[in-house]
């Protein structure tokens, strides 16, 4: 019974590892970097058929009550009072207080979960009963990854096994467990990171540079494909004005100069091995396929031939 037991868990896990289609799609990327949404956009292009859309409602009403309560917290620390705002009696209240746009008036840039925005400006509408989330509200939803998410797409005439990993640090020390057999990996940097602290001298300091650099050398990536996804352009446009960037180089005067260096740091990590790359914001994206998905196509041309055997 041991042995039987202990074989099956074997196999399930080498059926994780090495997929009975042609083609292995391994989206990687640290928390909150867009890995999630750029699922969500694969699936609806390569199925072409909407989301059930009532299985999010319960997310994106969770992510409303987590963003109030950030903010509340946040405002504890910056020493609002929040008793001012009269806010805290009940969450319609905050929602319709000052409170918020106080916060934004003392820090463009607040410690605040994904998106918070967007769930500020459409709270009211999520929180009632009869909500019924939107397309477009699937773009803005966050859940942590949590464990191995795994859907089956058809892109053209090729077949994918699309993996997503969680970002987590804690996972991350896994993920060599789900290098094998990969045709092409698709990592997301969030560019919104240029603009914060804590890139230039905290937890973010060479975090991202350092995960893509592991990647492209190991050796179980040797014969895989890569996609750099540089997301979060709106936010970045956003918050960097008037931001000083001269913290990533001497003499860097704009915006759009820090995100070139910063984009050439990737690249020139491969001479040899080719990465495709975009500047995107995948929630507002209206031409993935004419990114993501048309370099998916090219290396499956180009690579064809080459593709290991399963």
């Amino acid at each position: 019974m041991g042995a039987s037991a202990s074989a099956s868990r074997r196999g399930l896990a080498n059926s994780l590892f090495k997929p009975d289609r042609e083609y292995k799609i391994l989206v990687l990327g640290c928390m909150g970097s867009g890995k999630s949404t750029l699922c969500r956009h694969l699936v609806r292009i390569a199925r072409g058929i909407p989301p059930i859309l009532p299985y999010y409602q319960h997310t994106l009403q969770n992510n409303v009550l987590e963003l109030y309560k950030a903010i509340a917290e946040l405002a504890d620390r910056m020493g609002i009072g929040v008793e001012l705002y009269e806010a805290m009696t009940g969450l319609q209240q905050l929602i319709a207080s000052p409170l918020y746009n106080e916060i934004l008036n003392r820090n463009r840039r607040p410690e605040l979960p994904p998106n918070h925005a967007f769930f500020v400006a459409n709270a009211e509408r999520i929180l009632r009963r009869d909500y019924m989330p939107t397309e477009s509200d699937l773009l803005y939803m966050y859940a942590m990854t949590v464990g191995l998410d795994q859907q089956t797409v058809r892109m053209h005439s090729a077949i994918f096994e699309l993996y997503e990993l969680p970002g987590h640090h804690v996972f991350r020390r896994k993920w060599t467990s789900f290098l094998n057999y990969t045709t092409t990996v698709i990592f997301c940097v969030d560019l919104s990171e240029l603009c914060m602290g804590a890139f230039y001298s905290g937890h973010l300091k060479d975090k991202t540079l350092s995960i893509f650099k592991d990647l492209l050398n190991n050796e179980l990536l040797r014969k895989s494909s890569f996609i750099l996804l540089f997301n979060k352009k709106d936010l970045f446009d956003e918050w960097s004005p008037g931001y000083n960037f001269e913290q990533l180089a001497p003499q860097m005067r704009s915006g759009q100069e820090a995100l070139s260096f910063y984009r050439n740091l990737f690249l020139h990590l491969s001479p040899v091995k080719k990465i495709y790359n975009h500047v995107v914001s995948l929630i507002k994206s209206t031409n993935l396929g004419g990114t993501v998905v048309d370099s998916l196509t090219t290396i499956i041309r180009s690579n064809k031939e080459n593709v290991q055997p399963l």
